[in-house]
Formats: C-alpha cells, structure tokens, sequence
C-alpha cells in the first residue's frame, strides 16, 4: 500500500498539483477561487469538479476536463454520477467522494479501468474537498491516465 501511494505522488502531474494544492489546503478544503488563479491554469484538463446533490444523494459533475474527457471518450460535464454510465463503478465513485469531501483530507488512489472499446488506462488522482464560499459540498480531483 506505502509503495502505491508513493508510485501515485510521484507521478509528475499529480505531484506538481498535489504540491500547489497543499499550500492552499485550509482547514479540510481547497478555496475554489484558488483554482481560478494562474497557477492552477495547467491542470485544468486535468480536473474533475463533482457537487453533491443531498436530496438526491447523487453527485453532479460541473467540470470533466478535456484530458480526462478524451481517456474516457466522453464529457461527462454536467451529468449526474447516476447518468455518467459509470455501471458497476457507480457505488464506488460515490462513496469515494462523498467521503473525501467528509473527510477534510487529500487523498491519492490509483487503479486500472477498461473503457468500452479501450485499452485499459491505469489512473493516478489526487481528490480533495472543494470549498466555496463557507460550504464544503464538492471535490476536486485531478486525475492522469496512463495505457498500461
């Protein structure tokens, strides 16, 4: 588990990211208007956004960047997690950001997908709760594919 997580942070995107983003992890989050300055421009392709919808219990994806957009085949912005196709992925990705977003911590976690028609990418993220404003009901995840 220690050697995975190391191969994770180590990987060069996460590990710029991650880096830019511990300086301004505050209290739990990440400010959103912190991903808005200049420094955090080169990973937007690299970004999810996801807001949880509590009446649902579902999340809704508000930024699927074009890196992950183009791995995945598809833009899932503006879909609910329900609707994104995620099959029997769909628990896991749910609970997996509702938890960080509870969780006030950075979390890193990587795994390997087969896509409809792909080859299999291995993923490497680092997820952390988004905050706007004094509410925290979102996360932030940058996210690399890899062919394997």
């Amino acid at each position: 588990m220690e050697q995975e997580q190391a191969k994770i942070r180590q990987h060069p995107v996460i590990s710029e990211f991650s880096a830019l983003a511990e300086g301004f992890f505050v209290n739990g989050a990440i400010d959103f208007p912190v991903l808005q300055t200049p420094d955090f421009f080169k990973f937007w392709r690299h970004l999810m956004i996801a807001r949880y919808l509590p009446d649902e219990n579902d999340f809704k994806i508000l930024m699927w960047g074009s890196h992950i957009a183009s791995s995945h085949g598809k833009d899932l912005s503006g879909k609910k997690f329900t609707e994104a196709g995620f099959g029997n992925k769909l628990q896991f990705f749910h609970d997996f950001h509702k938890s960080v977003m509870e969780g006030g911590e950075i979390v890193f976690k990587s795994g390997v997908f087969s896509w409809e028609n792909k080859q299999f990418l291995k993923w490497y993220q680092v997820k952390m709760p988004l905050r706007r404003g004094q509410s925290i009901h979102e996360t932030v995840s940058c996210i690399c594919f890899e062919e394997t």
